[in-house]
């Protein structure tokens, strides 16, 4: 689905911010891209979108020219008054969108104003978008930014349905390191030159690779209903 070799790219010539990377995410598969601010995690986005090209290296994505990709942008970069509601957000992209919508449990908020949903329902409503054009592949950013817990793990365990009944390969880069172990099939972690790929259970081993020793990770255990949240340190 995504293959990379050795990859390069700099905006200034003398300042690389992804050098010689490369991975492979096979069809199907749930990856989680993760790496400091800095990275090149949005840099790594903009050319698996297309809209940037790398200096060296090569980059397929959905090479086989029938695979479709989805993109969900960061929650910040949504216009939080967009005066329209979500019905006529979705009839901008096709007139066939209430299956998705039923599929997506958001049809009781097609005459809700956009900018009045809570940020998961929002970024439900950006998924409802992607997914009419149906993709073979989905990309998101950071969905969860600014999203309580509970929304946030329904939106992965959405992403699970996704991937398990539609079959869709999921690329997601995110900062929720304690939370996408139970949740991913792969794990990439970036920083400039640096990449390292392996199991969600490896993530400790992969972070101190790119961090050093000295990180913390943050659990979250699962939530449920009418249960107080709560909260694990690891170091």
């Amino acid at each position: 689905m995504i293959h990379i070799k050795n990859l390069s790219f700099s905006y200034v010539s003398d300042n690389p911010i992804l050098e010689n990377v490369s991975f492979d995410i096979e069809k199907g598969e749930f990856v989680a891209i993760l790496g400091p601010n800095g990275s090149g995690k949005t840099t790594l986005i903009k050319l698996l979108l297309g809209v940037i090209k790398p200096n060296t290296g090569t980059i397929e994505v959905c090479s086989d020219k029938t695979s479709k990709t989805g993109y969900i942008p960061q929650k910040q970069e949504l216009d939080r008054f967009f005066p329209g509601t979500v019905r006529e957000i979705l009839e901008a992209k096709s007139k066939d969108y209430l299956k998705t919508c039923e599929y997506l449990s958001i049809t009781d908020r097609l005459d809700t104003r956009f900018s009045m949903l809570s940020g998961g329902l929002q970024q439900r409503v950006m998924m409802a978008f992607s997914l009419l054009d149906n993709p073979d592949l989905l990309i998101l950013d950071e969905p969860t930014v600014g999203v309580d817990i509970r929304s946030m793990q329904e939106f992965y365990a959405l992403l699970v349905k996704l991937k398990i009944e539609k079959k869709i390969t999921i690329v997601l880069v995110t900062h929720d390191v304690g939370v996408i172990s139970r949740y991913v099939s792969k794990v990439i972690c970036i920083k400039g030159s640096m990449t390292c790929v392996g199991t969600p259970e490896e993530t400790p081993r992969l972070l101190a690779n790119l961090y050093g020793e000295h990180f913390d990770i943050h659990l979250h255990d699962q939530f449920e209903p009418n249960q107080e949240h709560k909260h694990q340190k690891r170091h």
